[in-house]
């Protein structure tokens, strides 16, 4: 059980180590969705952003094996009480749920953000349908539909 503990203790430090790498991104991704600029940037940011959610997933599910190995539950309950049984893991644990709270808080502002950005397409779009009159002039996988487009009542020249 020692190792299993001291293999947990690592994974924490190492979470912990990328986690404010990824609150970072989350901020820079905040950024330029209030400022309106989703196609700037956010290409780069979802690269890095899933590339650290990836790790930091990896380092969950060993963190979650290491817990078992020591005989503890999965989750939240099972760090806890491992933080009650060997308090050398507290400071790292607090840590990592400081940390992990941020990350969660500002990703769920994202989150809405990213909705409403994307209301605001879908209403620009339905009026870009009235203005020409047409209701097809994307398909259902969203890709153009220029046949559609054609028919509109607005005709060049």
């Amino acid at each position: 059980m020692p190792n299993a503990i001291e293999r947990l203790k690592h994974i924490l430090r190492a979470q912990t180590a990328l986690l404010p790498d990824f609150v970072s991104v989350l901020r820079d991704e905040a950024s330029l969705l209030a400022a309106g600029r989703t196609l700037e940037g956010l290409d780069v940011l979802a690269d890095r952003k899933l590339s650290l959610a990836q790790q930091l997933s990896d380092l969950d599910s060993t963190r979650e094996r290491s817990l078992a190995e020591a005989g503890y539950a999965s989750g939240r309950a099972g760090l806890d009480q491992a933080m009650v049984d060997y308090p050398h893991l507290r400071e790292a644990s607090l840590g990592l749920y400081d940390l992990a709270s941020q990350a969660a808080s500002i990703n769920a502002d994202n989150g809405r953000l990213i909705a409403l950005l994307h209301r605001r397409n879908t209403l620009a779009l339905q009026e870009l349908h009235r203005l020409l009159g047409n209701d097809t002039l994307y398909d259902a996988k969203g890709h153009s539909n220029p046949a559609a487009a054609a028919s509109s009542r607005f005709r060049a020249g």
